[in-house]
């Protein structure tokens, strides 16, 4: 698998049909961070992507928006999500972001990121967004 950096205004036609597929809404586009990136296969074809807001001044960061190909098996997006994960990880280091924080009300996935060194840190906590 190769990463790749999102540009929002070619891959969200793409990637907005994942989101229904998983959730059933897309996530808007005008909310999306111009810091994203994209997995591919070698063949390029598209299967996870997770976007990252940067904290000016603090060194805190937050991965969202992670969406899967809802095409592939779940081994392979299980694989896929570690992938974007490892990378935006990279980008938080190499731009000097000591902290990269997500969420998720999924348990599989809380357990997921549990085992890759995240730490709970809220429970019981329900984030929430409205289109003004």
């Amino acid at each position: 698998m190769k990463t790749r950096l999102i540009d929002n205004a070619v891959d969200y036609p793409m990637v907005e049909p994942w989101w229904v597929a998983h959730q059933g809404v897309a996530v808007p586009r005008n909310v999306l961070p111009p810091v994203g990136v994209m997995v591919e296969d070698e063949d390029g074809h598209p299967l996870a992507a997770a976007w990252l807001y940067l904290a000016v001044g603090v060194g805190v960061a937050w991965m969202s928006w992670s969406v899967t190909n809802p095409a592939m098996l779940p081994q392979k997006r299980v694989k896929a999500l570690e992938v974007v994960t490892d990378a935006l990880e990279v980008l938080c280091a190499t731009h000097d972001y000591g902290i990269m924080f997500t969420e998720t009300d999924k348990p599989a996935l809380t357990r997921w990121f549990k085992a890759r060194g995240f730490v709970q840190n809220h429970t019981g906590v329900t984030q929430l967004f409205k289109r003004v």
